[in-house]
Order: structure tokens, then C-alpha cells, then sequence
């Protein structure tokens, strides 16, 4: 069941239904001196220098129908259940003069407990807002004026009509989303400690992003395009790359496998397509450093001839050495047994005054005090009191050039079993050196023979 108000230009909503067919004088019926509650369409004219305008007259149309089916009821119940789902009551708004600025071919109205803005040319519905307040929209949607070109559009920009955007309860500013107009980024924006919208992220159109604060993984994984697994372990801060390279929180990071520095196939557990640049390594010799390499420049002290210019060196025999007393010579060992501080042992090798020297010997066995062996009683002293082999740098002066002396006051007894003396010339360059173990619990940084070409 259905009412067709007919409009023209008599045709008003008052207190009654009119059409231009029937006039009621109690109905506010007529242009002039009359109180139109509602006006169905803009069919109005005015005057315009002594011309009348009756075409696209700006003045807006409002209307306001109320359907009250309690009387109606009663005469149709037996043919029309308007309780039923199937029954619609539809407003329908269509033009009556071309060129009037008025709704077109479009019907509000409800259907099974939904709202529907109806397109009656397209006889489908474009809008719909069902009883749990959910919208529908059949096309695009555009935003502050945005002819929409996709589901929802907005105009790019910074301001508020141009972002999504959220707030909390108060209601504040929480969070949003735009499309900056100057630099076409994509912007995540959230409030700071002083609620006051700052940018969190922003991606550019090469799909590059920049996050402002920190980026957190809890325990996940990051998946590259290429298939590779970017692991994070919270709980021991080491990152995987792969199942092939672990970095720890420490700094350290380890390989599964060969790596290669300029090339594509290592062959060993490192290959470097190149030179390899050391630094200098100024770490103590150690177990735990056998095997590095290091790079240094300084002074080295380079063999003239490699000449040991001390007799008997290995005591293999008791000549040559002047024993004070407490020193022997046996079993192919020099010995200090309860030697005085005041004491020595000594030959007089051919060395030149003034000329650097390497003295080097080796302690055997030590029980108590201090010795030392210089080229000179000029020379510099430094004295040693543990097992091990010793070298000491020094300038060439004074008497009794191939010595060994205790420390004064101190009683030494200990074995000496092999000593040098040997030439040697100072050169500032650059050297290489390996840690290197040489001897059952001894390590020291070996220089690498140079070659020069």
C-alpha cells in the first residue's frame, strides 16, 4: 500500500495534504500571504531587473512526513500486514523541472529494521544503517569535499580533515593517519608525554620507513624477501640471521660455515679477496692468544750478524767463566747456591762500548733470589727471580761485559743454563707479529721474519 503526493508549484505540506487538483480554503493554499510549514520543491521565482527568474532558485528544500499507520489498519488488515518483514515505506524525491538544483530519483525509507537511502536509477541501495547502528555504503566515500576514487578517500594534507584519526575517552588525541601533500609520505602519527600529536613513522613512496623511537621484536622473527629468518632472543639478546650468523648482546658474533670478505664462494673458513689491515694488539701474550696476528710500528732490534759473542754459552765445559764464590759450573749448568748479593759470575766478551746488545739466558731451576746479565757493569740492570728464559736490550759500557750478578743483600740460589749476547741495530718501522707459544707454559708475541722486495 502506497500514497502518491503529487508536487507541482501549488503543492505545499501544511496542516493538510493538498495537491494542485483539490483546494481547501481552511489550508493555507496560495503563493502569496500564506504559511508553508514545508516546501516540497524549488519551483519559488523573484525579479530581477524587471525580469522574472524561475529556474535554478537557490532556496533549500525541507520535509518533514510522519506515517501514522493507526488508522489505516484497521480498514487494510485483511489484505496489508504492515507488521510484516516484506512491508516498506519509501519517500521518493524526484525532479520536476529541468535545471532545478533539487534531489534526484533517490527514496528514503525502512526495510526489516533498516534504514535505506535508496538510488532509484541504479535500483539499488547506497546507503544502509541497520538496528545495531551499522553503516553500509554500496560505492566510494569521500571525505571534506574529496571526490572519492576508492572505498574511503581524503585529500592529502596535514590537516584535521585530512587524517584518520583516534582519540581516548577524555576525549584526547590518541593516534592518526595522513598523506603529506608536499612529500607524498604515508605518516603514523601518536601524542607524546605532552598529548601533542608527533610523528611515529612515515614510509616514502620507494616504501623506505623511518621509525622515530625504537622498533621492539619480543622473541619473533623477521622475514625478508629472499626467505631469510631474522631471529631475536629476549632472554639472551642474541640476534640470527639465517641459523647462519648469531650476534650477542656482548658484541660477539659468530658464523656457521665459510665467510667471505669480497668474494661469493669461500673456500676456508675465511677468504678475503684482498689485502687484510691489522691493528696493533697490545694484549699480554697468552694461551688463549696463540695464533693472532698483529699489526705494530715501533723500534726492532735487528741482528747484525747473529753472532753470539759469549764463550761456552751452555756451560758444557768449566772454562772461560770467572766464578766468585757460591758459583759453580756442572752438569752443563751455571749454579748459584746460597750465592752472596756481592757476587757475581763473569766473562769479557769482545763488545764495543756504546753498541746495542740483546742478552738473553734461560733460569732452569729457582729456589731464592735475584740475578741479572748485562753486557758492562755500565749496562742497564734488571734483575729476574722466576724459571724462564729472558731478554733484556741494552747499551754496551764498563768492565766485565758478559755478567751475571745477584742483587745486593739478596742470597740467590738457582741454575742457569744458557746465555747469549748478540749485536743487534735498532730500526723504526712497521712489523708483524705472531702470538705464539714457546715453551711448556710460556707465550710471547714473535715477530715474523721480514723480507724486503
Amino acid at each position: 500500500m502506497f500514497y502518491i503526493v503529487t508536487a507541482s508549484a501549488d503543492s505545499y505540506i501544511t496542516n493538510k495534504i493538498i495537491s494542485n487538483k483539490f483546494r481547501a480554503t481552511d489550508a493555507n493554499v496560495g503563493r502569496a500571504g500564506t504559511l508553508d510549514l514545508f516546501k516540497l520543491y524549488d519551483e519559488s521565482s523573484f525579479i530581477e531587473s524587471s525580469t522574472r527568474v524561475t529556474s535554478s532558485v537557490s532556496e533549500l528544500t525541507r520535509l518533514l512526513l510522519k506515517f501514522d499507520y493507526s488508522n489505516i489498519v484497521p480498514l487494510t488488515s485483511s489484505s496489508l500486514d504492515i507488521n510484516n518483514n516484506s512491508f516498506k515505506a519509501m519517500l521518493r524525491l524526484s525532479e520536476v523541472q529541468t535545471g532545478a538544483p533539487v534531489p534526484r530519483n533517490f527514496s528514503v525509507g525502512t526495510n526489516n529494521e533498516t534504514f535505506t537511502v535508496r538510488n532509484e536509477t541504479a535500483s539499488s541501495d547506497a546507503l544502509t544503517i541497520s538496528n545495531a547502528n551499522n553503516a553500509t555504503f554500496a560505492g566510494n566515500v569521500g571525505v571534506a569535499g574529496k571526490t572519492p576514487t576508492h572505498g574511503l578517500t581524503l585529500a592529502q594534507g596535514t590537516g584535521v580533515g585530512n587524517k584518520i584519526a583516534w582519540s581516548d575517552s577524555t576525549p584526547d588525541f590518541a593516534a592518526s593517519i595522513y598523506a603529506s601533500n608536499s612529500t607524498d609520505k604515508l605518516t603514523f602519527a601518536t601524542k607524546n608525554a605532552s598529548n601533542v600529536e608527533t610523528t611515529a613513522l612515515e614510509i616514502d613512496t620507494s616504501q623506505n620507513a623511518t621509525f622515530a623511537g625504537n622498533v621492539t621484536v619480543n622473541g619473533g622473527q623477521i622475514l625478508t624477501p629472499g626467505g631469510v629468518n631474522i631471529a631475536l632472543n629476549p632472554n639472551t639478546g642474541t640476534v640470527t640471521v639465517g641459523g647462519i650468523i648469531q650476534c650477542s648482546g656482548a658484541g660477539a658474533s659468530t658464523f656457521t660455515g665459510n665467510v667471505g670478505i669480497g668474494t661469493t664462494s669461500p673456500q676456508s673458513k675465511l677468504q678475503v679477496a684482498g689485502g687484510i689491515q691489522m691493528a696493533d694488539d697490545t694484549a699480554t701474550a697468552s694461551a688463549s692468544k696463540v695464533g693472532t696476528m698483529r699489526y705494530r710500528t715501533g723500534t726492532e732490534y735487528v741482528d747484525v750478524t747473529g753472532t753470539n759473542l759469549i764463550s761456552n754459552p751452555d756451560f758444557t765445559t768449566d772454562t772461560v767463566w770467572t766464578k766468585e764464590t757460591g758459583w759453580t759450573i756442572t752438569g752443563g749448568e751455571l749454579v748459584a747456591t746460597a750465592a752472596a748479593g756481592n757476587t757475581a759470575c763473569y766473562q769479557v766478551p769482545s763488545l764495543t762500548n756504546g753498541s746495542i746488545y740483546r742478552c738473553t739466558f734461560t733460569i732452569s731451576e729457582y729456589t731464592s733470589g735475584k740475578v741479572s746479565f748485562r753486557a758492562g757493569t755500565a749496562a742497564a740492570n734488571t734483575f729476574f727471580d722466576a724459571v724462564g728464559t729472558y731478554s733484556v736490550i741494552m747499551t754496551a759500557g764498563g768492565a766485565l761485559q758478559g755478567r751475571f750478578g745477584l742483587e745486593s743483600g739478596v742470597t740467590t740460589t738457582l741454575k742457569i743454563s744458557q746465555c747469549s749476547i748478540v749485536e743487534v741495530t735498532a730500526e723504526d718501522a712497521s712489523y708483524a707479529d705472531m702470538c705464539m707459544q714457546t715453551g711448556a707454559s710460556t707465550y710471547e708475541w714473535v715477530n715474523m721474519v721480514r723480507n724486503t722486495y
